[in-house]
């Protein structure tokens, strides 16, 4: 929607001796900044809150904590004696297998705004920018010295790794109750980095190289030719047919790349951080602080910390499924939120210039021909 945007804009600026003259009001042009400003706002808050603070949840919880048995206040073999004597039946106890907090996106927020209050879907939100903005200056300052070899993928891993402590910080925020204390408050101990470096580094190789694979096959198609609408226009119906077939290739690629490495490490990463959490907090989803056993304290000679290997091991196949479905209704909600706004901002264009003039906007833009101006009325 920007991109198109941009490309009207620039085709009213450049070409303004062209023939056709088309009128977008101010107002239109008002209504379509406004619906591109809160279309990125609430992407940015959907994607937050179901995208990032819920899996995280899913990721920690272990459905198996919420499981425990009642203590035996009186002898069963006494009450089994009694019940024949008055000549009443023994009935068996039924104990029902209660669902995960985070079994859907419904039971986990009323859970959070039971916990945590109204505003618990957006909780640990400002650290979590925070985070994202310390680590993006850090990689900028890496790939500013530009002595690094392979700085694309190199500069966010070390960026990630000397800040490791701040995403350290966020999953803390997000899986334990709230707390008096401030969030730049609660950073873990300077100690704790050497255990959670690797961890984080590992994770940001497996996104970089899901990320950038995919894009460079993408920029290799994107060469062969077809660097506009009316490039692609020009092709025969083959080459258009396997220039699509390319690209659901990279497509595909790119979502195996991320079911196969990079939703592994995130999980992996996720649980090492949590198995860090001090005994000060309380977990706001159930889970076993040793996963398992698996954590041994330090102070029995234990590292403290669960191992990456062991922190994917540890998460069983129903929570698995349970984090893949999550991942698809955000990919689902964010979608019928670009749709939306799209077509309002369609819809709004439609109303200002009228179908036809926007109708030649759009052929102007598919067949690269520059005969029409734009103009602000």
């Amino acid at each position: 929607m920007m991109d198109t945007m941009a490309t009207l804009v620039r085709r009213g600026s450049q070409f303004a001796q062209k023939q056709t003259e088309v009128e977008i009001p101010n107002w239109a042009v008002a209504v379509i900044v406004i619906l591109a400003i809160t279309f990125s706002i609430s992407l940015t808050l959907v994607d937050y809150t179901y995208g990032n603070l819920i899996p995280t949840l899913i990721m920690v919880e272990d459905p198996k904590a919420t499981l425990y048995d009642p203590l035996e206040t009186e002898d069963p073999l006494l009450d089994l004696d009694n019940n024949k004597k008055t000549g009443q039946a023994t009935e068996p106890e039924l104990f029902v297998k209660p669902k995960p907090v985070t079994f859907s996106f419904r039971t986990t927020l009323t859970h959070l705004r039971a916990r945590a209050g109204r505003r618990s879907r957006f909780r640990g939100i400002a650290s979590f920018f925070v985070s994202a903005v310390v680590i993006s200056h850090i990689t900028r300052a890496i790939s500013f010295i530009g002595i690094l070899p392979g700085s694309p993928i190199v500069a966010p891993v070390l960026a990630s790794a000397i800040a490791a402590h701040f995403p350290l910080l966020w999953t803390h925020i997000v899986i334990s109750e709230p707390t008096a204390k401030s969030w730049f408050k609660r950073f873990a101990p300077l100690r704790t980095w050497k255990k959670i470096a690797g961890p984080t580094a590992i994770f940001m190789l497996v996104r970089q190289v899901a990320i950038l694979v995919p894009a460079m096959l993408a920029l290799r198609i994107n060469t062969e030719g077809v660097n506009a609408p009316h490039d692609l226009a020009k092709m025969a119906c083959r080459d258009q047919m396997m220039l699509v077939l390319k690209g659901l290739g990279v497509s595909v690629l790119s979502f195996v790349l991320w079911i196969v490495l990079v939703i592994p490490a995130k999980v992996s990463l996720t649980r090492v951080q949590s198995s860090l959490l001090a005994d000060e907090y309380e977990p706001i989803v159930p889970f076993d602080r040793s996963f398992g056993g698996k954590v041994i304290p330090a102070i029995v000679g234990g590292s403290g910390v669960l191992g990456m290997k062991d922190a994917w091991k540890t998460f069983d196949r129903n929570s698995r499924v349970r984090l893949l479905k999550a991942y698809i209704k955000v990919a689902a909600i964010e979608i019928a939120l670009t749709l939306l706004f799209s077509g309002a901002a369609i819809a709004t264009a439609v109303l200002a210039v009228g179908p036809e003039n926007l109708k030649k906007l759009l052929e102007s833009i598919k067949t690269g021909d520059d005969h029409t101006k734009v103009t602000h009325v």
